[in-house]
């Protein structure tokens, strides 16, 4: 499965590469009735969603003649994150999966020297928080 311009299959497919993809693009652009069964424009407007990197590029790279409703509804959803923030829960899990892919020998170090272990972990938590 492989993307391409279709958005229904470039939306399943960011789905399928990331699970909590959230694609705020998709319900605007299938719930506009002015677009009718104009899958081309949608597609359009589905891949300038897409490349603009903010609601600005994305304002002046608009075409002309779009419902302003649909434009305020099209712009309210760019703003919004397309992958939400990782929980408290997903960092832990991550970390737990991160500690058991580690080589055996390192792993069997660093429980050798848990004070060393201590210090590395905060200084790269202190790193990670600037």
């Amino acid at each position: 499965m492989a993307p391409n311009s279709n958005p229904l299959a470039s939306y399943k497919w960011n789905s399928v590469v990331n699970p909590k993809f959230i694609d705020h693009a998709f319900p605007v652009l299938y719930g506009e009735p002015t677009f009718g069964k104009d899958d081309e424009k949608r597609s359009q407007l589905w891949d300038l969603f897409h490349s603009s990197r903010d609601a600005n590029e994305l304002a002046q790279q608009l075409p002309e003649g779009l419902h302003p409703e649909f434009v305020k509804s099209f712009l309210k959803a760019k703003n919004k994150p397309s992958v939400p923030a990782a929980t408290p829960m997903d960092k832990a899990v991550e970390a737990v999966h991160r500690v058991a892919a580690l080589d055996p020998q390192v792993l069997e170090t660093m429980e050798a020297h848990p004070n060393i272990l201590k210090s590395l972990m905060s200084s790269m938590r202190q790193g990670s928080e600037e």
